[in-house]
């Protein structure tokens, strides 16, 4: 298994916890305020959201999210940042864990 497939994996599950959450699911796709205030405070938070906006720019409504997107997203964060791509993807995804338990605990508290 190649590091691309346990990588697609590995976002695969993550996701599955946080979109298979039902009415956090709304919550996690916005990109509103509070969360972008909160997202500034993480460690590394300039390198996430330049992925997060180079994801954003490739995407294409209609067309089913793949692999290749994440190879070709990593190699230029990869590549700008000067760190590996492992590095990347693990920004990548405590940051996108620390943006869904954010959500989660404010959707808790306005229970």
């Amino acid at each position: 298994m190649t590091f691309y497939n346990q990588n697609y994996t590995t976002y695969k599950s993550f996701y599955n916890i946080y979109y298979g959450v039902g009415e956090v699911v709304e919550l996690i796709l916005k990109h509103d305020h509070e969360t972008e205030v909160f997202i500034k405070t993480l460690k590394n938070s300039h390198v996430y959201l330049d992925i997060r906006a180079k994801y954003d720019e490739i995407y294409v409504e209609g067309v089913a999210y793949s692999e290749e997107q994440d190879v070709f997203v990593h190699r230029y964060a990869s590549e700008k940042y000067n760190i590996t791509i492992e590095e990347i993807v693990k920004i990548y995804v405590d940051t996108e864990w620390a943006i869904g338990e954010f959500k989660q605990k404010r959707l808790e508290y306005q229970k």
